[in-house]
């Protein structure tokens, strides 16, 4: 329906259904200038931007076509004058009945019709599987059919381009896909980057990729779960939660009566990727974590969860500065000699030491004494840096 003939229409449509006034013309000029493809991928980020469902994008764009698309009218059919037609001369003679090929024609017509809508049945039924699908975690590339990333998958939206929250999986099939030059293959899904007509899927007209089965989910309430649980983590921050920690706390905050409404806040804002605004520590590796990260009440929490047993610990508030519990501070993950390394919003190195128990767990933390000035410490902070790039 929208097309690159009415997308300037339609853009001045939307803007004054949602802003009540005319549209700029560097605006309309922006997108008179996409081609199609562009056209409906950037409408589709705009109704993810602006909370459009389904039903909300097919009233609008209905909207549109009534107020705004003439429809073309067909000219008038022609009906002939009738002619009066002589009478038939009267034949005397007898004559030998001819053959009729009346009943194998229909036989034939209705066999081709019966053969259609077994056809158009069974490719409805395939259409009828198309359903919306979710990730839990952020970056999961979205492929062509040769590996290549075309996109990204995320719970929240970033500054990717081309970045989906939500994708249509074109039915329930693994579709085996390499993604280097190495023979192995993964199990992915494919998907379609919007809804499509039973016209365009029958004909295949759509734009569809490939992503890693491991990471979607079709549960739209524990995909908002998720959402409202790190949906005010955004950033780097976010980027850097595996998706076994994320499970981790989903499932302690899901099962605790005290903090069942509760959701993570991002320390100092953290948009520098040296540091980190929590804190995790690796127990046991892929399997056991705790993680230290601020909730919504301005206190820090220990969280900690095994994936392989499936036990989790009810959050345990913990204190970092005696002077402050609600200060912000960022993290920094050093060496496995030197540990984690604790610092405030700008960057500064605190006074802060991290007390494990004897299951690696960190139990508490302490201030220390101001160390003397040590001028080889810079050197030391940069090997630091470079490897917490590898790290991260």
């Amino acid at each position: 329906m929208i097309n690159k003939n009415n997308i300037s229409t339609y853009i001045r449509f939307l803007y004054k259904m949602k802003n009540g006034g005319e549209a700029p013309e560097q605006l309309i000029h922006k997108w008179s200038s996409l081609q199609e493809n562009e056209i409906h991928s950037n409408l589709s980020q705009l109704y993810t931007h602006w909370n459009f469902s389904a039903d909300k994008i097919k009233e609008t764009e209905s909207l549109f076509a009534q107020s705004f698309i003439k429809p073309v009218s067909s000219p008038p059919a022609f009906i002939p004058s009738p002619v009066k037609a002589a009478p038939a001369a009267v034949k005397t003679t007898a004559t030998t009945p001819k053959k009729s090929f009346v009943w194998p024609l229909m036989l034939l017509l209705i066999a081709g019709m019966l053969c259609c809508l077994v056809y158009l049945g069974y490719q409805y039924y395939q259409f009828q599987k198309m359903h919306t699908i979710y990730t839990l975690t952020q970056n999961v590339s979205i492929r062509d059919e040769q590996g290549k990333t075309i996109g990204n998958f995320a719970l929240l939206p970033n500054s990717q381009s081309k970045t989906y929250t939500e994708l249509i999986a074109l039915n329930n099939d693994i579709y085996p896909l390499s993604i280097d030059s190495s023979s192995k293959k993964y199990d992915f899904r494919k998907v379609l980057f919007q809804k499509t007509g039973f016209l365009s899927f029958i004909k295949k007209d759509y734009e569809y990729g490939f992503v890693n089965a491991n990471y979607v989910i079709e549960d739209k309430e524990q995909f908002d779960e998720y959402k409202r649980i790190f949906g005010k983590f955004q950033g780097i921050d976010n980027s850097r939660f595996k998706l076994s920690q994320r499970k981790i706390i989903y499932e302690i905050l899901k099962n605790s009566k005290k903090f069942r409404n509760s959701y993570l806040l991002s320390s100092c804002k953290n948009s520098n990727k040296k540091f980190a605004g929590f804190l995790s520590n690796e127990i046991v590796e892929n399997t056991r974590y705790q993680i230290i990260a601020k909730l919504e009440d301005g206190y820090y929490y220990s969280f900690v969860g095994d994936l392989n047993s499936e036990a989790y610990s009810e959050p345990e508030r913990i204190q970092l500065d005696g002077s402050d519990c609600n200060a912000d501070f960022l993290f920094r993950y050093l060496s496995s000699e030197s540990g984690f390394k604790i610092y405030n919003c700008n960057g500064a190195l605190q006074n802060i030491k991290c007390i494990y128990d004897d299951d690696k767990m960190i139990s508490s933390f302490e201030t220390e004494e101001a160390p003397e000035p040590d001028y080889i410490q810079p050197i030391f902070d940069s090997i630091g840096d470079a490897i917490n790039d590898i790290v991260n």
